[in-house]
């Protein structure tokens, strides 16, 4: 019996590594994508499935086990379970991988310490790590150790990152000029500096906060061990100004925010914008490897986008995430920026989660991931952290609300609600007070969500609660002002839930963290706001939006650092000064306030 189980285990192993890609030889678009180590999103992500993560065997390999299909046409090919009958969008595997990898890149800090030239073998090299790779090149005359690579014969020095400061005062206004809402050209002016040392400064701060966040981030995980977490992700869209001929463009920079609601930590801020890659040089390599005849989960480039796909798409895809304001104020003009290139949203976006997981750890509790909207990305997710995910320890919400609505609606939908509350408390008196002592629910609200799962699923079976809550959502109809007409779509109730922990997930659920830090950055960031026409008419831009996109990418890792280090919470919360805390403090990455003087001198 054990020996037919190991024959049939070897059989369904070979009939998986024939239903993909091999990394080697022709590619086929009847197989599922290349994987990269075993790493792959592309199987059923349907985390109420019983062929949930296991890898794709198609019927035209093996049709007595086969799990599901390759179906659809160009971009739209998908793989489609035979146990559900769900279908998931095919992604590259690879693409997901180097975006990752340039992520945590960004996230592991600046090494100073490897040879400058970007052409020589050794610039990757750092030199503690390759000692043997350089000779020691003497000091400089302040007493900085000097080293020279032996392979290009380039010397550089390793000492304090402000070693060429002469006036650090000067930075640090320039820091609280820059996160509190004053434009580039009057920082210039209130500071007195020139416009080419303007930007040097805001390099090195760039640089500091980011090494500063990388060495603090080692310790996020133990803010999560052994805790209940919610994190909320979603994207917002700036615009940057680009001169091209006699014109000037927008170009459309993803910004990506994972908050934890608890301590409103933002666990991670990254951007869409590589500025070490070229779009037109990708597209020429393309052509080469005929990659443009495969649908692009099967690209060998499919991670950023080439210059001719992204001219006839973009106005499409970025008119999806922009506002109606900002449609209008853009006069449909985005385009490329000069230099770098632009990753795809779908790779993006997956790729920080997969950073978010990495900085998190899986040593918390319980995680709740609340994704804005976007259920193909949700789903994603549920692969991303499977493991936790089959274990009970990890869930994924979609949550969509109502946007844009006016400020007298949505009190009017606040009222309501609460109308609505106290008349479900009434008429779920008797389930709310079995609620509360089954579960040992603390409030009103978790013993009132619990009262109504009980009385719509509790003669039910678990698996159409699951689906229910996955497919239909929970309709929060106790409106809150942030979130008007919420509806909650549960992915990951698999069954093992009770109804207590099942309100709790559903009663904190929410995008409100991330949305208020949105807010926060339009606020404070000049050239992050929307802007507004100019009085010419000729051409549409953003008066105070930055005509480089990588400050797009510099100032937002410097206000993520300013925001969890240096940020105390507000005086509205009743706290004296002495016991208000910086988000950072909150979790558990600093033990106090962090001063300019400490980013300045940190090396």
């Amino acid at each position: 019996m054990i020996c037919l189980m190991a024959i049939k285990s070897n059989d369904l192993k070979y009939a998986e590594k024939l239903s993909k890609n091999s990394s080697r030889g022709a590619i086929s678009q009847k197989l599922a994508p290349r994987t990269v180590g075993g790493f792959s999103v592309n199987a059923c992500r349907n985390a109420l499935c019983s062929s949930f993560t296991l890898p794709p065997i198609l019927h035209s390999v093996n049709a007595g086990h086969a799990r599901g299909q390759i179906k659809g046409s160009s971009e739209n090919r998908s793989y489609y379970c035979n146990e559900c009958g769900k279908s998931s969008r095919l992604k590259s595997n690879t693409a997901l991988v180097e975006e990752y990898a340039r992520l945590r890149t960004l996230n592991r800090g600046t090494d100073r310490e490897r040879c400058p030239n970007e052409a020589c073998l050794s610039h990757g090299v750092p030199q503690s790590l390759m000692p043997s790779a350089y000779r020691v090149h003497g000091k400089t005359p302040k007493g900085d150790p000097r080293f020279q690579c032996k392979s290009c014969k380039k010397t550089f020095s390793i000492g304090s990152p402000k070693r060429r400061h002469r006036e650090t005062k000067e930075t640090g206004e320039i820091l609280r000029l820059l996160v509190n809402n004053v434009p580039l050209r009057r920082i210039m002016e209130i500071s007195g500096v020139p416009a080419d040392r303007l930007y040097r400064r805001i390099d090195f701060l760039y640089h500091q906060c980011r090494d500063f966040s990388a060495r603090k981030d080692r310790n996020l995980r133990k803010g999560f061990a052994g805790r209940n977490r919610v994190v909320a992700f979603d994207v917002q869209t700036i615009l940057a100004n680009w001169r091209h001929a006699h014109r000037v463009l927008n170009v459309p920079v993803h910004h990506a925010v994972t908050v934890d609601k608890q301590t409103g930590y933002v666990i991670a801020a990254t951007t869409d914008f590589d500025p070490g890659t070229d779009a037109v040089d990708i597209e020429r390599e393309m052509y080469q490897v005929d990659d443009f005849d495969l649908p692009r989960a099967w690209r060998l480039h499919g991670r950023v986008w080439a210059y001719g796909e992204y001219r006839d798409s973009v106005l499409r895809g970025v008119n999806n995430l922009l506002t109606e304001g900002e449609k209008a104020l853009s006069g449909n003009t985005f385009d490329l920026p000069g230099e770098g290139s632009r990753v795809r949203g779908d790779i993006f976006q997956a790729a920080h989660i997969m950073m978010v997981k990495k900085l998190i750890g899986s040593d918390y509790r319980q995680l709740l991931l609340c994704v804005d909207g976007d259920s193909g990305l949700a789903h994603i997710a549920n692969m991303l952290f499977a493991n936790d995910v089959m274990a009970g320890k990890a869930h994924v919400a979609d949550v969509r609300f109502t946007k844009g609505l006016r400020n007298r609606r949505r009190v009017t939908l606040t009222n309501e609600g609460e109308a609505v509350r106290q008349l479900d408390v009434s008429a779920h008196q008797k389930l709310m007070d079995i609620a509360g002592s089954a579960y040992g629910l603390e409030t009103d609200m978790t013993r009132l969500v619990a009262a109504r799962l009980l009385a719509k699923y509790g003669a039910v079976y678990s698996g159409q609660r699951g689906q229910d809550l996955s497919s239909n959502g929970y309709d929060w109809k106790y409106h809150r002002k942030e979130e008007p007409e919420q509806i909650i779509r549960l992915l990951t109730d698999r069954g093992d839930l009770s109804f207590g922990d099942l309100a709790i997930l559903l009663s904190r659920s929410s995008m409100a963290p991330v949305d208020k830090y949105f807010a926060l950055v339009r606020r404070r960031i000049k050239a992050f706001d929307r802007g507004a026409r100019p009085t010419s008419g000729e051409t549409t831009w953003y008066v105070n939006a930055f005509y480089d996109p990588r400050m797009i990418e510099k100032v937002a890792t410097i206000f993520r650092f300013y925001y969890n280090y240096m940020l105390l919470e507000s005086a509205e919360g009743g706290k004296p000064k002495a016991e208000r805390q910086t988000p950072a403090m909150k979790i558990g990455t600093a033990k106090g306030l962090v001063y300019i003087r400490d980013v300045l001198s940190f090396s």
